[in-house]
C-alpha cells in the first residue's frame, strides 16, 4: 500500500473469515512471519486487528492463511479517540467489526483506571491498554461476557494515558463508566 502522508492511530482490520487466517503489518517493508511490527494471530474465525502509525511511503499488509478462506480486510488512519474523563462517562453505539476508542489522560496521581459497560443491547467488548490503543490481540485488559452481560476490566496506569476500547461483536448500543 503506497501512502503518501504519514497515519496516525491506523488501524487494520480482518473480519468475515471462515477459517484461520492472521493479519501482518510491517512498516516500510513486506512482513513475514518472524519480521512484522504488528501481528494479529487469534485463531479461528475471530475478528483480527493491528493498531500503529503507518509512515509515509510503502506499507505492507500481509495476511497468512493456515486454510483458504474470504475475508474482509479494512483499514482507517487517523482513527478517532474521544477523550474521556476520571468518573466520566459516555453513551453511545458500535457498529458490528467496528472500534470506538477513548482516552483517559495519564497522571502521577492516578495509578489504577476502570471501565465498565452497560446497557448493551447486544454483544460489544471492552478493551484496555496503557500507552496505546488496544486491539483484538493487544491489549493490557479485555472483557468478552458475550451477550449483553456488562463488562469490566481495570488496569494499573504506570502513569501513562489509558486507551478505551469498546469493539462491536455485533452492532450495540452501550453506556461507557470511566472510574478510579
Amino acid at each position: 500500500m503506497d501512502n503518501p502522508n504519514s497515519l496516525s492511530n491506523s488501524l487494520a482490520n480482518l473480519t468475515q473469515m471462515t477459517a484461520d487466517i492472521d493479519l501482518y503489518v510491517k512498516v516500510g517493508g513486506q512482513p513475514s512471519l518472524s519480521d512484522y511490527d504488528c501481528r494479529s494471530w487469534n485463531g479461528g474465525t475471530e475478528a483480527e486487528s493491528c493498531s500503529l502509525d503507518l509512515s509515509a511511503g510503502t506499507n505492507w499488509i500481509g495476511i497468512y492463511g493456515y486454510r483458504a478462506s474470504p475475508y474482509n480486510l479494512s483499514l482507517t488512519g487517523n482513527t478517532q479517540i474521544d477523550a474521556i474523563a476520571l468518573n466520566g462517562s459516555d453513551s453511545s453505539n458500535v457498529a458490528l467489526s467496528a472500534w470506538n476508542y477513548y482516552e483517559v489522560q495519564g497522571s502521577a496521581n492516578v495509578a489504577a483506571v476502570s471501565a465498565a459497560l452497560s446497557n448493551l443491547q447486544d454483544d460489544g467488548d471492552l478493551y484496555l491498554k496503557a500507552g496505546g490503543l488496544p486491539t483484538l490481540s493487544d491489549f493490557d485488559c479485555r472483557s468478552y461476557v458475550g451477550g449483553t452481560g456488562d463488562e469490566n476490566c481495570s488496569i494499573n496506569t504506570g502513569g501513562e494515558s489509558v486507551f478505551v476500547g469498546v469493539y462491536g461483536f455485533k452492532s450495540t448500543n452501550y453506556l461507557l463508566n470511566i472510574s478510579q
